[in-house]
């Protein structure tokens, strides 16, 4: 039996719903192997969205002390979710989250978020791109693939974020937005980073599909790439949603195996073991 991790997990130093000892008291009960908490790191153009200099240092220092309380019932991992335009010391984390929550104008310098709602993206767009959604996405996957070259993250999250509004916006089986979504897969694979497939849209009612589309984690199979499942849980509920279901879809895109955050980390061994699923 799988013995499963959350390996992204936000709490209400940010923007979850829970403190991190719920989370990890509820991560008891569903039978979790793992847990690792990767909050929202620094970034100086969106202070409401992530940690302040002060609240790193208190999460740091909390989640340590909840992986000496809960050493006998649980893996506790001090992780966190670095965004591209943040520049902090990422030395004191156990592994690192990479994503691009944001584009920035080049002309007037203003950060635009791709996750906020869908009229930004809308906005953004129109100010940005003239009404190209193909090129808005061409700048954001170039972003992922910077991230990725800049942070070396250890998992890639929510790869198509871009997505998680579109309903109407732009075509996503169409050749040009699949040849543009792929493009930088192969080097950011160079990194070593794991992809991620992440559940978190489908829980707030977002998307019906995990990040991301199913054309991408079948590319992913043939480039065989590491894989972790994520519900990106920012609530006790959200712990392990939709994990069965994402199993069942990495099987039938080929996968046999997946990672988890294993419960044999040192400083020198990887945070990561390989599963047969």
């Amino acid at each position: 039996m799988i013995k499963m991790s959350s390996p992204h997990t936000h709490t209400c130093f940010v923007d979850g719903k829970n403190t991190a000892r719920e989370m990890i008291e509820s991560a008891i009960k569903k039978g979790l192997g793992s847990i690792g908490f990767s909050e929202h790191s620094y970034v100086d153009h969106d202070i409401d969205y992530c940690l302040t200099a002060k609240q790193t240092k208190v999460y740091i220092e909390e989640i340590k002390r909840l992986k000496r309380e809960f050493k006998d019932k649980i893996k506790i991992y001090l992780g966190i979710e670095c965004d591209k335009t943040s520049n902090i010391d990422l030395t004191p984390y156990e592994y690192v989250i990479g994503s691009v929550h944001y584009l920035k104008d080049k002309k007037t310098g203003k950060f635009w978020s791709v996750d906020s709602n869908k009229q930004q993206i809308v906005n953004c767009c129109n100010e940005v791109y003239n009404g190209d959604y193909m090129a808005l996405a061409k700048d954001y996957y170039s972003e992922i693939e910077k991230m990725a070259e800049k942070i070396k993250p250890d998992i890639i999250a929510h790869y198509d974020l871009i997505t998680k509004f579109n309903d109407d916006l732009f075509d996503e089986q169409s050749k040009e937005y699949q040849s543009i979504a792929k493009k930088p897969i192969k080097n950011i694979l160079k990194t070593g980073a794991i992809f991620e497939i992440n559940s978190g849209a489908v829980f707030r009612g977002n998307k019906n599909f995990p990040y991301p589309n199913s054309f991408l984690i079948n590319y992913l199979n043939k480039l065989n790439a590491p894989i972790i499942i994520s519900s990106d849980a920012h609530c006790t509920d959200a712990l392990g949603f939709y994990w069965d279901e994402m199993i069942s879809l990495l099987k039938n895109n080929g996968f046999n195996k997946m990672k988890v955050l294993n419960d044999k980390f040192d400083k020198i061994a990887s945070c990561f073991d390989d599963v047969l699923i």
